[in-house]
């Protein structure tokens, strides 16, 4: 509930265009006319375990995928099998290009990522550390993600 409104929200402090799609359709027709050159999907929490979900997803971004790069966004407390198989069923359904790690501001490490770094064809393109837009979204690099998985002892 509010989930548009949020999106919308969201999009505006992108300064990016923002528009709800029922189809394939609308979204291309979106993206030839946007003077965005980043658009965000919203799957409406798709599950990856959901194959009629994902089919229907697979089906909405038929004809787009030359146009688009799909990233996934994948918390940072994301068990590790949950990580390995939310991006394997999205990246064989709909052809994920590459990954956002979110919510690092939430998880003390995210070695249970590890496995997606170790597939041949995952990419770990940005990481987004809070709740402030844009100022909390970074390209991925090995200075942000190495503390990631190595943070520091906590001091008592």
């Amino acid at each position: 509930i509010g989930g548009y409104d949020s999106l919308k929200n969201y999009a505006g402090k992108l300064k990016i265009d923002c528009k709800a799609a029922k189809d394939s359709s609308e979204l291309k027709a979106f993206i030839a006319s946007s003077r965005s050159d980043v658009v965000i999907v919203d799957t409406f929490a798709v599950n990856h375990n959901n194959v009629y979900r994902l089919n229907a997803l697979a089906k909405f971004f038929e004809g787009l995928r030359d146009l688009v790069n799909i990233e996934l966004a994948a918390p940072a407390y994301y068990k590790h099998i949950d990580a390995l198989r939310s991006y394997e069923s999205f990246r064989n359904k709909i052809g994920v290009n590459g990954i956002i790690i979110t919510k690092t501001d939430e998880s003390k490490g995210i070695g249970n990522l590890a496995g997606l770094f170790m597939l041949e064809d995952s990419a770990i393109d940005y990481i987004s550390n809070g709740e402030n837009v844009p100022e909390d979204i970074e390209e991925a690099n090995v200075e942000n993600i190495y503390p990631l998985f190595f943070p520091k002892p906590a001091s008592f």
